[in-house]
């Protein structure tokens, strides 16, 4: 196969991925989600994510893991000096996924530093490898909308209850009593990382 034959043959996989929307899925579920999974469990055991085992963060921009048995890994590094656009306004992120020890997707990342926070877009692929993985990651992210739908109506439920106590009003007297047990020590962190997370680089 000569170069020109190769160059073709790459950008029809490069429009693949695009086509399977792997890029934006792993950069949203990555900078929306995983990289808060080890501060959330410094509040205690997780059973948000059953399917997420053996987190380890080895260094700042390295996430290590389980997903349903299989070892995973996700990269992070700044992209090189050339990537950067002209404005200070914006920078570039070398996101890469491993499957095990091999490389299945490279994606250059955007960010623009004004505005909200987690405002990451894929800009290129450089490397997709199609396989098993895709689907995996597509079942937890379903899994991982349910639950934040499901705390964000725990979180407002305590909040409810909160401020019902500051006035005075009595649980009791109300049609439909809400679940007035106490909730889990570290839950309202651990509810805030993954709904409201504070940018992290």
């Amino acid at each position: 196969m000569d170069p020109e034959q190769l160059k073709r043959e790459i950008e029809k996989r490069r429009q693949r991925a695009k086509s399977l929307g792997v890029d934006k899925l792993i950069t949203e579920l990555y900078f929306n989600s995983l990289r808060y999974y080890p501060s959330r469990l410094q509040y205690g055991p997780d059973d948000d994510f059953p399917a997420i085992t053996e987190v380890r963060e080895p260094k700042k921009g390295c996430l290590d893991f389980n997903l349903r048995g299989q070892r995973y890994s996700i990269r992070t590094e700044d992209a090189p000096s050339f990537w950067r656009d002209a404005s200070e306004d914006y920078e570039v992120i070398n996101l890469k996924l491993l499957q095990g020890d091999n490389v299945v997707l490279e994606v250059m990342v955007g960010r623009q530093l004004s505005g909200f926070a987690n405002n990451y877009s894929s800009r290129l692929i450089e490397a997709f490898i199609e396989g098993n993985w895709i689907k995996e990651f597509e079942e937890l992210q379903k899994e991982i909308e349910v639950i934040i739908e499901r705390n964000m109506q725990r979180f407002v439920q305590y909040k409810a209850l909160d401020e019902a106590k500051k006035f005075g009003i009595s649980i009791t007297d109300l049609s439909t009593p809400p679940d007035q047990s106490s909730p889990p020590v570290g839950m309202f962190e651990k509810i805030r990382l993954l709904i409201f997370p504070a940018d992290k680089k």
